[in-house]
């Protein structure tokens, strides 16, 4: 796939990014790395048209933010289901899928969505992405503020995604999540300065410390 050339500017901020296209096969499953204010997260909104001073990419794509307040603002999980589909949903579908990420959506329904811990929110908002049934995903962050076990639970997702979706993107700063992907592409200062296979990344501790990515598990 072909991802079209960007060049955006923040009059606020004084930022830039500027890349130029990018091919790659995002079916292998591509990790996005760099720094805080690197722009992968701004290339990638660009990409799934969420920016729309971008050039989105030419297909389906879903985005899921960071923050999942910005995905989930209501109180309770059955008010967020009709934000998000308030032409109506077919629950049955939507039930087998909270299933296969391990959710009982019937029991969450009405629980105040705080209550949930931040690795079944992300599970939830999953599960709502693909109801839409999205081609390519991009997710920001998802292991971000999980415990080690969420982690684990995530990352299984995120080998079960990359092999039944055409694409998946994942911006992130673990170690652990850039492992699964196949290839990566690195920002610095609004610019992918590195594009390569995941291994010649890990392997290198330079690369590892210039794009900000951490070892320890259950870290963002």
């Amino acid at each position: 796939m072909q991802f079209p050339a960007q060049e955006i500017f923040f009059a606020k901020s004084g930022f830039t990014l500027r890349t130029g296209e990018v091919n790659q096969d995002p079916s292998a499953g591509i990790a996005i790395v760099g720094t805080n204010g690197s722009g992968k997260s701004t290339w990638a909104k660009a990409i799934a048209g969420v920016v729309n001073e971008g050039q989105k990419a030419p297909a389906n794509w879903m985005y899921i933010p960071q923050s999942m307040e910005q995905f989930f603002f209501a109180e309770t999980l059955a008010e967020q289901l009709r934000y998000l589909f308030p032409h109506g949903y077919d629950r049955k579908k939507l039930l087998e899928l909270f299933g296969q990420f391990q959710l009982d959506a019937t029991k969450l329904e009405e629980y105040p969505l705080r209550w949930l811990s931040g690795g079944e929110r992300r599970r939830a908002a999953l599960a709502c992405a693909l109801y839409l049934e999205p081609e390519y995903l991009i997710l920001d962050e998802p292991t971000i503020g999980l415990g080690p076990n969420e982690v684990l639970v995530i990352l299984a997702l995120l080998d079960n995604l990359q092999s039944s979706l055409r694409g998946l993107l994942v911006i992130t700063h673990a170690l652990d999540v850039v492992n699964g992907r196949r290839f990566v592409l690195g920002f610095h200062g609004g610019e992918i300065v590195y594009q390569g296979p995941t291994e010649s990344l890990v392997q290198s501790d330079k690369l590892i410390q210039q794009f900000g990515i951490r070892r320890i598990r259950g870290t963002a």
